[in-house]
């Protein structure tokens, strides 16, 4: 292990985390940065990663063992996530079907556990969350696809945009309305659904969105499809506080991804900087290189203490909103600014493919959108944790 993960990883490591990355480093030594490279050269999904991180049961961190899972909790998945990110590997696979089992878990009956998990834990299937929509954008309170009960089914009409996986997936979290949006009452009348793909009516159309990793965008039309009555997570028209309940966690994970990342960027920068000497000395005793770098080390190493805080409150029941989005900004931007240091760092050659650096652009850059952009982040503290007015 390099200086740098020495330095970062002395927070909040104890016995458990540490055979959590201790088991997912020895599976990337395998299937880690080249192997990632390689498949996404030949277009192919990393499926050997996958399983491997399935049967060693890393991928069942978070689930209770009752259900074929490892136990552990939001602590234990981000140190994977982090771990797979400083290896050069972004966990978004991993980050979606958390996401969804999650509301399964937690809101839906046995015969849906029993049904949705198990494949989730292997690594065998892959999983999609349907509720983004073009026209309502971060405002997924007013998304448009409705679902009208029909005797023992229920009909989706509508359209999505943005949805991850959805077209090579076989389980999916449909969100869609039960009734018509209201302005003064956000949050009722939306419902998930859980659909096994493909189904009748819903078809999948590729997104020309490239970031620069396994994640496929998708625009999906949906068109009288039908679902059983059982196919309901939940309440009918209590969908959005199911969604509310699970985005802490979704910020806690994407955070730890994009720390990883910024940090595997930041150990090629520093490498490159002891040993490129165009002027006869290594350009890292130059400290116009070396505080870009420092800056990114200080900027990650605080996002990622404050996304174990974030981790540690989910897990102990405790409100973790301000904590959660905090740390999504700190560690998006952190990413970034990684990002930055290692191309200023490389030059010219940071733009050629082979020295791996541009590569992760878009993924990088999207850490500032997605899940949710950092504006409405900001909007989210101001209101919660400054206590003013709601922006505009």
């Amino acid at each position: 292990m390099s200086r740098i993960s020495d330095s970062l990883l002395t927070h909040r490591l104890d016995e458990t985390t540490t055979d959590v990355r201790v088991a997912t480093e020895e599976i990337l030594k395998r299937y880690g940065r080249p192997y990632v490279l390689e498949c996404l050269a030949q277009d192919r999904f990393p499926q050997e990663l996958m399983s491997a991180l399935g049967s060693s049961g890393l991928l069942g961190l978070g689930v209770p063992e009752e259900h074929g899972g490892s136990g552990g909790g939001t602590v234990e998945q981000c140190c994977l996530a982090e771990t797979m990110g400083r290896a050069g590997i972004p966990a978004a696979l991993f980050l979606i079907a958390n996401f969804t089992r999650n509301l399964v878990l937690r809101f839906g009956t046995d015969k849906q556990i029993a049904d949705f998990l198990p494949a989730s834990l292997t690594g065998e299937a892959r999983y999609s969350f349907a509720l983004t929509e073009a026209d309502a954008g971060t405002n997924s309170f007013a998304i448009r696809t409705s679902a009208v009960r029909d005797g023992d089914a229920w009909i989706i009409n509508g359209t999505k945009a943005f949805i991850s996986w959805i077209g090579v997936a076989s389980k999916a979290l449909l969100v869609a309305r039960t009734s018509k949006y209201d302005p003064s009452n956000r949050t009722s009348g939306l419902a998930i659904f859980a659909v096994d793909l493909p189904t009748p009516g819903l078809e999948a159309h590729p997104m020309r969105i490239d970031q620069g990793d396994f994640d496929k965008q998708y625009i999906v039309t949906l068109d009288d499809v039908r679902l059983p009555t059982d196919a309901l997570i939940g309440e009918a028209h209590a969908g959005f506080s199911y969604i509310f309940d699970a985005l802490n966690p979704e910020r806690a994970l994407a955070s730890s991804m994009a720390v990883g990342l910024g940090t595997f960027l930041l150990e090629k920068a520093v490498s490159y900087a002891q040993t490129r000497a165009p002027f006869g000395s290594p350009i890292g005793t130059y400290q116009g290189v070396q505080h870009p770098l420092a800056r990114s080390f200080a900027s990650l190493r605080a996002a990622r203490s404050l996304i174990y805080e974030a981790a540690e409150a989910i897990d102990a029941g405790r409100p973790a909103g301000v904590l959660a989005n905090s740390a999504k900004f700190l560690a998006s931007e952190a990413a970034n600014a990684a990002f930055d240091a290692a191309m200023q760092t490389h030059g010219g050659y940071a733009f050629d493919e082979d020295y791996d650096v541009v590569t992760f652009y878009r993924r990088i850059r999207g850490s500032r959108i997605a899940p949710l952009n950092n504006e409405m982040i900001l909007n989210f503290l101001a209101e919660r944790a400054l206590g003013l007015p709601a922006g505009r």
